[in-house]
C-alpha cells in the first residue's frame, strides 16, 4: 500500500486535517506534519510517494524539505500548496527543484479535485521514475556482465548509436588495439574520431545502411574487411543492428583481426607462384632430357658408323682423316648431351 502514501505538511492543524480526511476518502493512506523537522522524521517512518507542502513555514521552508526529502528519496514528488508566496519568487524556486517538484496551487483550493487528480498523476510519475530507475540498473547489471564475457574474447567490439555515431560501449581489447587504456570509458566519443583519430564526420563505408530495412528494422549481419591506417591491422568485420536496453537500435560491430592470416595468404601465393615456375622448369629439363636421350643414340650410331669406315678401308689415308675429325667432333657433341641429361 505504499503506492498510495501521501504526506501532507502545512502549520495549521485544521488545514492538514480537513484536506487529509477529504484525500483519504479517495483511497489515498495520508498522514499530516505540521513543519519541515516532522515532516523529516514522518517521512523515515511514513515514506510518502507524494508530499503536498506549504512553502512559508517556521524553520525548514518548503524548498529546503524538497531537497532534503529528495536525498533521502530521489523519486518523491512534491506538490506545492500555498497562499503566501510571492509567485515570481516562487517559479524561480520552483525551477531549482524541478526534478521533484511536480505542481504548484495557491490557496485557497477552489475544487478539490484538481488537486486530487494532481496527486494521482505524481503518484503515476513516481511509479514510472522508480520503474525505469530499475529497468536502467537491470540494464547496467546486464551490460557490465556482458562487458566482461566480451572482455574475455580476442575480438574488438563496441556498439554504437546509428543515429549520432556516438559509442554506447567498447571492450577491453577494442581499447587496447586503438591505443587507449584497456579500462577506459570512450562512451560519448564518435566512432569515426575514436577509429581512425581523423576525421570530419561519418565514413563514407559506414554499414548503418546495409543493417537495418527500409522500416529501420534490424535485418542479418553484415560482414565485410577494413583496413585501420592509423594501426596498419586489417579486420574481418561483422556489423548486426540490435535493440540496446534502452529500446534503440544500435550497431554491434565485433571486428577479428585477420592482419597476420592475411600476410599468410600472400606467402602462400607467392609460394604457389614459385611452385609453378618450377613445375614448369621440371618440365622443360624432362623434355630437353628426352632430346639429349635422342640425340646421344644418333650420336652412337654415327660414331659406330665411322669406325666401320676406317676398319673397311684402312689405306685410304684421306679417308680415315676425315672419319678421325669426324669422331672428334662426336665425342665432343656426346660430352654436351651427357651435360644435358646430368
Amino acid at each position: 500500500m505504499k503506492d498510495k502514501n501521501v504526506l501532507i505538511v502545512d502549520d495549521e492543524p485544521r488545514f492538514t486535517q480537513s484536506l487529509g480526511s477529504l484525500l483519504g476518502e479517495r483511497g489515498l493512506l495520508v498522514r499530516t506534519s505540521l513543519d519541515g523537522d516532522q515532516a523529516l522524521r514522518d517521512f523515515r517512518d511514513f515514506p510518502a510517494r507524494v508530499v503536498i507542502t506549504d512553502i512559508e513555514m517556521p524553520g525548514k521552508n518548503g524548498f529546503d524539505l524538497t531537497r532534503e526529502l529528495a536525498e533521502l528519496d530521489e523519486f518523491v514528488q512534491i506538490i506545492f500548496l500555498t497562499g503566501h508566496a510571492n509567485l515570481e519568487n516562487t517559479k524561480k524556486a520552483f525551477q531549482k527543484t524541478r526534478q521533484n517538484t511536480f505542481e504548484f496551487f495557491k490557496k485557497p483550493l477552489g475544487d478539490i479535485n484538481v488537486l486530487f487528480r494532481a496527486v494521482e498523476s505524481a503518484l503515476f510519475k513516481y511509479q514510472r521514475l522508480k520503474a525505469g530507475a530499475q529497468k536502467r540498473k537491470k540494464a547496467e547489471k546486464t551490460l557490465a556482465a556482458t562487458g566482461r564475457l566480451f572482455d574475455s574474447l580476442e575480438a574488438l567490439i563496441f556498439v554504437s548509436d546509428m543515429d549520432t555515431c556516438e559509442i554506447l560501449y567498447s571492450n577491453s581489447r577494442f581499447n587496447q588495439e586503438l591505443g587507449y587504456d584497456p579500462g577506459q570509458s570512450l562512451s560519448g566519443g564518435k566512432c569515426w574520431q575514436v577509429i581512425h583519430k581523423r576525421g570530419k564526420g561519418p565514413c563514407r563505408f559506414c554499414t548503418n545502411k546495409r543493417i537495418v530495412d527500409q522500416e529501420g528494422r534490424p535485418t542479418g549481419p553484415y560482414e565485410w574487411e577494413f583496413e585501420n591506417k592509423s594501426t596498419s591491422r586489417r579486420y574481418s568485420v561483422i556489423d548486426k543492428a540490435i535493440v540496446w536496453h534502452d529500446k534503440r537500435i544500435v550497431r554491434l560491430s565485433t571486428l577479428y583481426d585477420i592482419t597476420e592470416k592475411r600476410k599468410y595468404e600472400e606467402l602462400f601465393k607467392s609460394f604457389e607462384k614459385t611452385h609453378q615456375s618450377l613445375k614448369r622448369l621440371e618440365s622443360i629439363g624432362t623434355l630437353a632430357g628426352g632430346i639429349a636421350h635422342q640425340f646421344n643414340n644418333a650420336l652412337s650410331v654415327i660414331a659406330g658408323n665411322l669406325e666401320l669406315i676406317e676398319m673397311e678401308f684402312p689405306h685410304e689415308r684421306k679417308l680415315v682423316q676425315y672419319t678421325r675429325t669426324m669422331q672428334k667432333s662426336a665425342q665432343k657433341m656426346a660430352g654436351l648431351t651427357a651435360s644435358l641429361l646430368a
